[in-house]
């Protein structure tokens, strides 16, 4: 649309959209790219040291679950994405958070991407930003390294995500949860409760699922469906992404079929 125009064309068709959009000349602006044909949006976690303590560290590649038209966090899971495409994720974080480590910036960080499908390249990388903080992903990792556990778990989902009904009390989630809490152990497999599960108008599932290998912490989605009782949901019981084997507590109390 605008092939053929100018640059003060360009910049007064620009100002006239932001305008349209209830903008009011406040500056700074950020721009984005629209991406189409999206098909994952993965997350690459990286611990910076100081430059002169030595190279950035990958702690993996995640792929985020998101919500809404706003694209809400609610969860990630170990990377299933092709193993040349995370060597490719992988290979440029590094390359920018050295960037980052000689402007002096060290400690955890995170680079978020999306893989979109085109003609050429039905993979195709296009990183949307860096997070140069503690994260949704960052924190149950370090949850993880705590842990006293014989071997690094390879399967790993995270869980942050809103549940209907009224808000409930921690040690309501708890007593649900009591047969598959990891006790701090060598078990390599559970589920850590990262935060309090009541809020002030709703309660939060906000989990760390780990097992020996993804396809034990995932099972099949239809386990794990919205279960209700007459028109009560189950507490625990609406999941947008698929829950683990782990986490049969997230049934309904009461007895349903398969």
């Amino acid at each position: 649309a605008m092939d053929g125009l100018t640059t003060d064309q360009i910049e007064s068709l620009l100002m006239d959209r932001l305008h349209g959009t209830g903008w009011t000349d406040i500056y700074p602006i950020l721009v984005g790219v629209w991406d189409a044909d999206v098909t994952s949006s993965p997350s690459v976690q990286l611990w910076l040291p100081h430059v002169a303590d030595g190279p950035p560290v990958v702690q993996g590649v995640f792929e985020q679950n998101l919500f809404g038209e706003t694209a809400a966090f609610i969860g990630a899971a170990k990377s299933t994405l092709p193993e040349t495409v995370q060597e490719r994720l992988v290979a440029q974080t590094m390359k920018i958070s050295k960037v980052l480590q000689n402007l002096g910036y060290y400690g955890r960080c995170s680079f978020d991407a999306v893989i979109c499908r085109q003609e050429d390249n039905p993979n195709s990388i296009h990183w949307i930003e860096c997070n140069g903080r503690w994260s949704g992903v960052s924190i149950p990792l370090a949850v993880i390294g705590s842990l006293a556990l014989n071997t690094v778990p390879k399967g790993l989902i995270i869980l942050q995500e809103r549940l209907p009904g009224d808000p409930i009390e921690t040690s309501q989630a708890v007593n649900r949860l009591h047969n598959v809490l990891h006790d701090g152990g060598q078990s390599e497999q559970g589920v850590v409760l990262l935060s309090p599960p009541n809020g002030e108008a709703a309660s939060t599932a906000n989990l760390l699922v780990f097992a020996g290998s993804q396809p034990e912490a995932v099972p099949k989605h239809r386990r794990y469906q919205r279960r209700r009782r007459g028109e009560r949901s189950c507490r625990f019981g609406h999941m947008s992404q698929p829950l683990p084997k782990c986490l049969p507590l997230y049934h309904c109390q009461h007895e349903h079929p398969d």
